[in-house]
Order: structure tokens, then C-alpha cells, then sequence
């Protein structure tokens, strides 16, 4: 009786903490449902992981009863089947984030992408089909940005061809029809052409080491049409074929350049064979050259009289930013007919002779746009180093005391020293270091440590000699793990 009496009354709700409140029915069932929900979701989960496919299994056997069930999956495939499906999300994310922006911060995203790398155009493009993802991935983000949609294209379209790059396939002969029919093209994109500010050739001597005059003459055309229809164009490294152009050739590219109504064009010889586009200057003596840039200038690539060529053209405003001499060349007598000469726009020199010290203060003089110089030091004694200019540059005279100097006992040889200027003061900044080894792992320890204690702490960077032996990455690796900023060079 008492019984049936406990069971009658009504029960009350206890709180499970002072203060709580008492769920009523309602929320008992909306929790019940989302516990369910959750188990329902962890179930699925469950499944997910262990590979099993309930739902193919069920609609497959209720189709055909001797089908049998789908194999069952590893974890790590779900697990990428996952982190794809994340992927997706991520993506869908972004690009729903990116496009509820207005167009004036698309614009400005843009902008700051293309600041970044340069959009490839593979010649010929008939071949690329099969390359055209691995082409794809050394594109630069302004190229990937602009694949998402419609409306970033078109907000990249302003600013995707603004530094371009022709690439000739190595395998692949260039011929004058090629050339021809690319020129067709870009007469086609005549909009985007009016974007364009920087253009540049790949080599193409791999494909023709010889070229025709029909191939120099199709190559100077499109560099022709290039800055003709390029209305913003700053820069344009001519391809290295055009250093073997005939002085008029240059002529033609000068006046195009000169008309051009960007007063910031510059158009820029990457390399120059024997200096063949100047040797018989002519018309280009009555001219300004001041839009006229050698990237680099190797001494040991002329002949000795080149300079004699050169001067009157450096005197009309021909601009050069590099001068450099290869680390084995020591003939003092042709490496002083080009340091006497003053190159318009100098930054750097390379392969200076340190003997050449009273002629050096003359020469940074005459160039105050200088930046970096590489001074050579091999086969030098300790005794004409310790009394150089160079010792006037804090750290040099405690790298010159500390540093082995070809004794048997030591396994290391200092090649060169790198000075550049900030601020005005000339400074200590790396090293080049001829290291004899058998570039074993358990040699590089030493090594490193060896170096560490001699070098001053204005070093930067340490150049050394290509093993040729082993992965440089590799050796490059294990000395950066001990705190060693690596840079390969050849001797040769």
C-alpha cells in the first residue's frame, strides 16, 4: 500500500546544484535529441575510421545479393579522404571570404601579389598540353588567384601580366616561324599588352648556339613590337640571341626605346658575345646610351682592347651594374684596363686584386653608386694583408690573424673577401673559403666549429667550393644546423 502510494505521487526534480533551475520536460526531450544527434554523429565518425561503407554496402546488396561488400579502407586513407574534404572546406572558405570583399581591397590584394614572382609563357605552347599542372605549379599567386573565379580574373587582369617571362623548352629548336607566331599573339592582346611593365627572355643559346639571320631578325621584331605596344614598360631584358646583333640592330632598339613615352624604360643586355652589338659604333656615338644597362660585364669574356671600345660608348651614358673577373684570372695588366675606365651606374664588382690598393680609393671615388666589392685574396702572404686597405674595415684584421694561410697543417684556404657599403661605411660581410675535405659527415662538425671560432662576427655568409662530390643541399643542411650560413660556388 505504501508502496503504490510512493509510486502515485508525483516526483519532484531535485537541482543538482543550489540555484540550478529544473529542466522541464521540453528541455529533457530537446537534450535527448541532441544527445542522439551526437551519438548519431560519433557513429558515423566511427565508421569513417574503421573504413566501413554501411551505406554503398546496403544499397549495393539490396541490388544484386551476390555482390559482395565494398573493401574495406585503411585509416590513413579516411584520413586523407578527411584532410580533403577539410581542404574543400578551407577553400570554399577563403574564396567565400575573398569575394565578400569590396573590388578597391581585391585590387589592393592583387597588387601586393604581383609583387611576388613572374607569370611564365612556355614557347612553343602546341607541346604543353601534357605539362600544363606542372607548368602550373611555378606559376606565381597572382596566377593562381586569378584561376579561382571570374570576378578576381578580372580584378587580376590589371596586374597578371605585369612581369612576364618567355621560356623557349630546352628540347626544342627555336626557328623564325616560332618567333613570328608569337609576335602574331601578342598583337592579339593588345589590353593586356598596355599593362605589362617588365618582360624577359629565358636563354636560347641551348637551342641555337648558331642563329640565322632570319632568327635575329624575327627576335629583334618582337622586341620591337614588345616596346611599341607596352605603354607602362619599365624593363626588358633583351634575350641573350640580340647580344650578337650588328650595331644598327642596337640602333633600331635605341630609337624605340628613346620615343618611348615611359621615361623610366631601360633595356637591358643580360649578356654581351664579344661585345658585338657595340664594335662598330658608328651612329651610336651621337646618341644617349643612359637607357641603354649591361647586367654584367665579365672581363675574362673580351679581349684585351675591348675596353678601348668601350670607353666612348661609357662616355655617351652606356650604363653597367656589374663588373667581375673570374677568381683564377691574375693578369693585372688586362684587369687595369678596365678598372681605369668609370662604368655610369656601378654597383658591384667582382674579382678586384688587392695589390690594387692605391687604385682603389680612385675608383669607389669615381663611383658612388658602388655597393659591393669582392676582393681576391689567393696566394696572398700574411704579411701584405696584415698592412692592406682592407684592415682599415672593422673584423678584417681579426679574420686575417686568425685565419690559416696555406700551411700543411690546415685544410682551408681564404679565396676572397666581400666588402658593402652601408651607409656610407664600408663593412665586413662575407667570406670565400676554399675547404679540403672529403665532405664526410663526420668531418663537417669540425668544420663548422673551425670556421666559427675564426670568423668575426661581421660575417654573414661563408662561400665555399662545390665538393662535386656529394648533395650540396644536403652538406648545406647539416653545417645550417650549426648555425653556418652556407652559399656553393665553383673555383672556375
Amino acid at each position: 500500500m505504501g508502496d503504490n502510494h510512493s509510486l502515485s505521487r508525483p516526483s519532484k526534480r531535485i537541482p543538482l546544484i543550489e540555484g540550478q533551475r529544473t529542466r522541464t520536460s521540453s528541455s529533457v526531450k530537446t537534450n535527448d535529441t541532441l544527445k542522439e544527434t551526437r551519438d548519431q554523429r560519433a557513429v558515423a565518425r566511427n565508421h569513417a575510421v574503421a573504413g566501413t561503407s554501411t551505406l554503398q554496402s546496403t544499397s549495393k546488396f539490396n541490388s544484386s545479393p551476390k555482390s559482395s561488400p565494398s573493401p574495406i579502407c585503411t585509416a590513413s586513407q579516411a584520413s586523407r579522404k578527411s584532410t580533403t574534404a577539410w581542404t574543400k572546406k578551407v577553400s570554399k572558405a577563403t574564396k567565400s571570404f575573398l569575394l565578400g570583399l569590396p573590388d578597391e581591397l581585391l585590387l589592393l590584394i592583387a597588387e601586393q601579389t604581383v609583387q611576388h614572382g613572374v607569370v611564365t609563357i612556355r614557347v612553343p605552347s602546341e607541346r604543353l598540353k601534357s605539362k600544363r599542372s606542372e607548368l602550373a605549379k611555378r606559376q606565381p599567386s597572382i596566377y593562381h588567384l586569378s584561376m579561382a573565379c571570374h570576378r578576381l580574373r578580372n580584378v587580376c587582369n590589371e596586374f597578371l601580366f605585369r612581369r612576364i617571362q618567355f621560356s623557349f623548352l630546352e628540347d626544342v629548336t627555336v626557328t623564325p616561324t616560332m618567333i613570328t607566331e608569337l609576335s602574331q599573339k601578342f598583337h592579339c592582346r593588345a589590353d593586356a599588352a598596355s599593362t605589362i611593365k617588365r618582360v624577359s627572355f629565358t636563354s636560347t643559346s641551348h637551342a641555337q648556339p648558331r642563329p640565322s639571320s632570319d632568327l635575329l631578325r624575327s627576335f629583334l621584331v618582337l622586341v620591337l613590337d614588345i616596346i611599341h605596344m607596352c605603354t607602362q614598360l619599365k624593363r626588358v631584358f633583351l634575350p641573350d640571341i640580340c647580344s650578337r646583333n650588328q650595331s644598327q640592330d642596337t640602333m633600331k632598339l635605341l630609337e624605340a626605346v628613346n620615343n618611348h613615352p615611359s621615361s623610366e624604360l631601360l633595356l637591358v643586355y643580360t649578356k654581351i658575345y664579344g661585345f658585338q652589338p657595340f664594335r662598330n659604333p658608328g651612329s651610336l656615338l651621337t646618341v644617349p646610351l643612359s637607357r641603354l644597362l649591361l647586367l654584367s660585364l665579365n672581363a675574362c669574356d673580351h679581349h684585351s682592347h675591348t675596353p678601348r671600345y668601350l670607353e666612348p660608348l661609357l662616355k655617351q651614358g652606356l650604363r653597367v651594374q656589374k663588373l667581375e673577373r673570374n677568381l683564377h684570372n691574375r693578369e693585372s695588366l688586362e684587369w687595369f684596363g678596365w678598372t681605369r675606365l668609370t662604368y655610369p651606374g656601378l654597383k658591384v664588382v667582382s674579382g678586384w686584386l688587392l695589390f690594387q690598393s692605391i687604385e682603389i680609393q680612385e675608383f669607389i671615388r669615381r663611383h658612388p653608386l658602388l655597393e659591393k666589392i669582392e676582393v681576391i685574396l689567393e696566394h696572398e702572404e700574411p704579411g701584405k694583408l696584415s698592412s692592406c686597405w682592407l684592415t682599415a674595415i672593422p673584423g678584417v684584421s681579426k679574420l686575417f690573424a686568425n685565419f690559416p694561410f696555406r700551411k700543411a697543417s690546415h685544410r682551408s684556404e681564404l679565396l676572397s673577401v666581400t666588402i658593402v657599403r652601408r651607409d656610407v661605411v664600408w663593412k665586413l660581410e662575407e667570406v670565400y673559403v676554399s675547404y679540403h675535405c672529403d665532405w664526410r659527415e663526420e668531418d663537417l662538425v669540425p668544420m663548422a666549429n673551425n670556421l666559427k671560432a675564426i670568423l668575426p662576427n661581421q660575417i654573414r655568409r661563408v662561400s665555399l667550393t662545390s665538393p662535386c662530390i656529394r648533395s650540396e643541399g644536403y652538406i648545406s643542411s647539416l653545417l645550417t644546423k650549426r648555425g653556418l650560413n652556407v652559399k656553393w660556388r665553383s673555383y672556375y
